[in-house]
């Protein structure tokens, strides 16, 4: 095999392994709700970006919620600081109970939402005395602690929760660079072997 040909092997096979991890991501995580004990993941819920808008909360057991705290979530907005990006707080109504969040909820009207995060709605408008509000960063997202929303006995159990929502999503350009590039010298190597 000439030296020509073992080169368009190298690089073909190394861009594909570089595009490989890439591909596998194509459809992004959005929205993490995660508990701890003591550094330990006990318990997760992620949703995908593929499965926003929610329509309802997505919850972890009902027994980690510190049920006091029903009517104070926290509203996170999107980069402009006008659009509700996603809601984290103790859920507990509408059939649902637990500590939850709703990423996007575009559609949930204002009585769902009042009904599972407490507070009142009023024909189109949902108000609710939040416990903080935060704008995600347009690049990086937000990571929140979110502790507080965990009962009480569990905490002094070393519980602990995070909470992370998604900054812009990646367009997946250097993506398609690298499957091109590698199919290309994938090619090259076939015409090279022909010969």
């Amino acid at each position: 095999m000439k030296l020509r040909g073992i080169l368009a092997l190298v690089t073909a096979g190394t861009l594909a392994l570089t595009a490989l991890p890439t591909v596998a991501q194509i459809i992004p995580v959005s929205d993490t709700l995660t508990t701890y004990r003591n550094g330990v993941q006990v318990d997760n819920r992620t949703v995908f970006e593929d499965q926003e808008p929610m329509a309802a909360p997505a919850l972890i057991d009902h027994n980690t919620v510190n049920l006091g705290l029903y009517g104070a979530p926290i509203l996170i907005f999107e980069p402009d600081g006008r659009t509700l990006s996603d809601i984290v707080g103790v859920v507990n109504g509408g059939g649902l109970q637990g500590l939850g969040f709703l990423s996007d909820p575009f559609g949930v009207t204002a009585q769902e939402l009042a009904a599972w995060f407490g507070g009142t709605a009023s024909g189109t408008t949902w108000t609710v005395t939040p416990f903080r509000t935060f704008d995600e960063n347009p690049v990086t997202g937000i990571t929140l602690d979110v502790t507080h929303f965990v009962n009480p006995s569990l905490q002094a159990a070393g519980y602990t929760a995070v909470f992370t929502s998604d900054g812009d999503v990646p367009d997946g350009g250097l993506t398609v660079a690298l499957l091109g590039f590698a199919l290309v010298g994938v090619e090259g190597l076939r015409r090279n072997l022909r010969k």
